[in-house]
């Protein structure tokens, strides 16, 4: 069996958004994280269908978001299996694009293929894209952040991590 792609998937704005964009409808929940409230909106079914990715063994789901640290929180609001975090401590704001594309960069540089959805990290265009993209071993998934991931996108990832890239 191949080795499955590795899915960096970030929180806000990719799985906790405002308007989820899934026929069964979302979810609203408060959750407390760094002594703070904050208020999470997702689709069920979204979740559903990451989780069935990961059990099929077609993605390697790691949390590559700010979120990384108290990830817990978001895994047992959801009942979602424990997956690997790219930070362990919180993430400077100001470098929190820089960072994530370090671990996108690990994940190419070790001869892996990637998926990445993030709503603002990804470079859209230059070198670094080039980076990622220039052999076809990536997909970059940038969700309008207000809808986050659609089934659509899920296709998508399905495609690209059962080898079909075309």
């Amino acid at each position: 069996m191949t080795t499955p792609p590795v899915l960096l998937l970030d929180v806000d704005g990719v799985v906790n958004v405002d308007l989820p964009s899934w026929p069964g409808g979302y979810l609203d929940a408060t959750v407390t994280a760094d002594g703070r409230a904050w208020s999470i909106r997702w689709a069920p079914e979204l979740l559903a269908a990451i989780v069935d990715l990961h059990r099929r063994g077609l993605v390697e789901v790691r949390w590559c978001t700010t979120w990384s640290y108290t990830i817990d929180v978001l895994e047992q609001l959801w009942g979602l299996p424990l997956w690997e975090q790219c930070f362990t401590e919180p993430l400077p704001r100001r470098h929190k694009a820089r960072l994530k594309y370090a671990q996108a960069l690990a994940v190419i540089e070790q001869g892996r293929r990637l998926i990445w959805a993030d709503d603002h990290a990804i470079p859209l265009a230059g070198a670094k894209r080039a980076a990622l993209t220039g052999d076809g071993r990536a997909l970059l998934i940038v969700p309008a952040e207000l809808y986050g991931l659609t089934p659509h996108h899920i296709n998508l990832i399905t495609t690209f991590a059962a080898g079909d890239t075309e």
